[in-house]
């Protein structure tokens, strides 16, 4: 299948000339936000009695729920490597640095704004210590903000597209393999506990930097490698060449997962804390990269609303948490009534959110983000009513 002549042909056309940007990888980040969407809703919204994870149709969706933030670190990490263009140096312009610093920095402000703790400023004082360690957990968000500090300073660091492989590479092992060790550690006993947070799931953060931020790493270690053939390579060589990378590591997952296994009653959540798991995930990132990029060779002609999308998904996922969840001074559904639904409307539900979130993102980009006009007002408008919500 993945030798398939007329597919192979026709994949010197994948890689969008205008924008640089490789389409079929975002209609993988599509896809990732659409399944994270979906299941943040139904887990969310469903009444736990009727998740039976001894079912196998439960069982398959959660452990492609499992799958939905690799896949979207790793393509995003990818995504690094073409967006980040070094000059005939080997160095990062300033102003491409400055940049990827005001993203990543909005990205860790956007997450903890989403759970502010008061509805004032003027409150924070007053607030409860249960209440700031509801706060300080660290979301999806706040880990790719880190993430994309950690991949600048490996671009820093490095003076060409192969040292940076490289070190991604041994960065993303490294981080694997040590996960367990790092779990091991109480680091809120030595470090405050806004930084200890992001290397704990002991008080309730969802996405540590171990392992998650490995996922990244290995993006950025894939993007060089494709980076490095010539553009109509690129995708041949992912049809071809990912599938078999993808099942060596989840041979290897296996043999890992065995050696960890009799420590799994050390951890809290043993499924993060061992390697196994990191390597097997990672190895189904690559898979499902494959199969949607021979997806993708029949439907080109949507290119351009992939790009859009896929430039966008992180605008996906924050719509749909203020869907779901609300923000703090107005709370939605997924706060109001969490659980308390049959599947016959939290479906339906999502079905809705994954609409809404992606018809406002692609309206975002096509009418707002192309004008730079509107795009200051937009900005300039947003930070208004931040500060109006927060201090009157």
């Amino acid at each position: 299948m993945f030798r398939n002549k007329k597919i192979l042909q026709s994949t010197n056309l994948s890689f969008n000339q205008e924008s640089q940007r490789l389409s079929g990888l975002d209609l993988a980040r599509i896809i990732a936000m659409i399944m994270m969407v979906q299941g943040h809703v139904i887990f969310e919204l469903t009444n736990p009695a009727l998740i039976d994870y001894n079912n196998l149709t439960w069982n398959i969706w959660n452990f492609f729920r499992g799958l939905t933030a690799p896949i979207f670190l790793t393509v995003s990490g990818i995504v690094q490597v073409f967006a980040n263009k070094r000059d005939e140096t080997g160095i990062l312009p300033k102003k491409t640095i400055s940049r990827r610093i005001f993203v990543a920095v909005n990205l860790i402000l956007i997450g903890y704004l989403l759970v502010f703790p008061a509805e004032k400023i003027f409150h924070l004082p007053f607030v409860e210590s249960t209440v700031w360690g509801y706060f300080f957990q660290v979301n999806v968000l706040q880990m790719i903000g880190v993430s994309l500090l950690i991949v600048l300073l490996l671009f820093k660091l490095t003076k060409n597209d192969k040292s940076l492989g490289l070190a991604s590479l041994f960065g993303a092992i490294a981080v694997f393999s040590l996960t367990p060790f790092v779990f091991l550690v109480d680091w809120f006993k030595y470090l405050p506990i806004p930084i200890a947070a992001y290397l704990s799931i002991d008080k309730g953060t969802l996405f540590p930097i171990f392992p998650y931020t490995g996922f990244i790493l290995a993006g950025v270690a894939v993007g060089t490698y494709l980076k490095s053939l010539p553009k109509e390579k690129r995708y041949k060589n992912i049809i071809r060449y990912a599938p078999i990378v993808g099942i060596a590591l989840l041979i290897i997952s296996y043999f890992v997962s065995l050696i960890f296994n009799p420590y799994n009653s050390l951890f809290f959540d043993p499924l993060k804390a061992n390697p196994g798991t990191s390597i097997m995930r990672l190895g189904c990132v690559l898979i499902f990269i494959s199969i949607v990029s021979i997806i993708y060779q029949f439907t080109q002609k949507f290119s351009n609303f992939y790009s859009i999308l896929g430039k966008r998904a992180l605008f996906v996922y924050v719509a749909h948490l203020i869907l779901l969840y609300g923000i703090p001074w107005i709370p939605s559904i997924g706060r109001l009534k969490p659980g308390g639904f049959s599947l016959e409307f939290t479906i339906p539900f999502a079905i809705l959110i994954i609409l809404i979130s992606l018809s406002s993102a692609y309206f975002y980009e096509v009418s707002i983000a192309r004008n730079f006009k509107r795009k200051v007002i937009f900005r300039y408008s947003l930070t208004a009513l931040i500060a109006y919500l927060l201090f009157v």
